[in-house]
């Protein structure tokens, strides 16, 4: 809705569903920033002024988000932008663990699902979860659209096979207490690969992303538990 009586303002009620994300962002002149994957991004926003020309310091309202089977590319640093922060490309320059396979050709992701608010054009969101075969990374905090700025939390719980998972016990405990810890694993939601989870800190601009380590959150997959690391380089 358009309205022109008095001051413009521009109210949109919205579904958008496309089978190829990949190819929607190109059209966008993203280039290949993202490969593949079908979404469903829903959402009511409002601001004030014609359609054509959002104002920000106005915009507000609501979105969820839902993808399925994609891929993020590596991007060019300010290529993207927003879709820089979502591929989670620099995190590999503070990763502790050697996680850098994980992120070293894109992120894989088998599914991305959120709701984020919006209110004088800054995005927040308490829980934008992305599950990929390597990983699954939890987001929260906010961006601001005209700034291109982000205050964000992101916790990494990368996935383990299972003989990296009874590697993992048995380097911790001893052989015997490995293969019963990884049995355990398997019947309490995978604890052991809660232990390899990590939070990490994303400020600064998204052309330029500052990320430092907090900590690992104490084997649950929720951010802000987990005290400061300040011997990461």
């Amino acid at each position: 809705m358009w309205q022109t009586r008095g001051s413009a303002r521009t109210e949109l009620d919205f579904v958008l569903t496309t089978p190829n994300v990949g190819r929607l962002v190109e059209a966008m002149g993203h280039g290949e920033a993202l490969r593949g994957g079908k979404a469903t991004l829903a959402g009511k926003l409002r601001w004030r002024g014609a359609p054509t020309r959002i104002d920000y310091p106005t915009l507000t309202g609501q979105l969820d988000l839902d993808a399925d089977a994609g891929q993020f590319r590596q991007l060019d640093p300010g290529v993207g932008r927003l879709l820089g922060v979502l591929s989670l490309q620099a995190l590999p320059r503070r990763i502790s663990l050697d996680f850098r396979d994980v992120f070293s050709e894109g992120f894989a992701f088998d599914r991305i699902s959120g709701s984020i608010e919006v209110t004088a054009g800054v995005m927040r969101t308490e829980a934008l979860e992305i599950r990929g075969p390597a990983a699954r990374v939890l987001m929260r905090g906010q961006a601001d659209i005209a700034a291109e700025t982000q205050d964000l939390r992101v916790t990494v719980q990368p996935t383990l096979s299972e003989s990296v998972a009874i590697g993992a016990a048995a380097g911790l405990i001893n052989p015997v207490a490995g293969v019963v810890t990884y049995l355990a694993q398997k019947a309490l939601s995978d604890p052991i690969e809660k232990l390899f989870a990590f939070e990490y800190a994303v400020t600064g601009r998204w052309s330029d992303p500052v990320v430092e380590k907090l900590g690992s959150p104490a084997g649950q997959l929720i951010p802000g538990v987990g005290g400061a690391d300040k011997s990461m380089p």
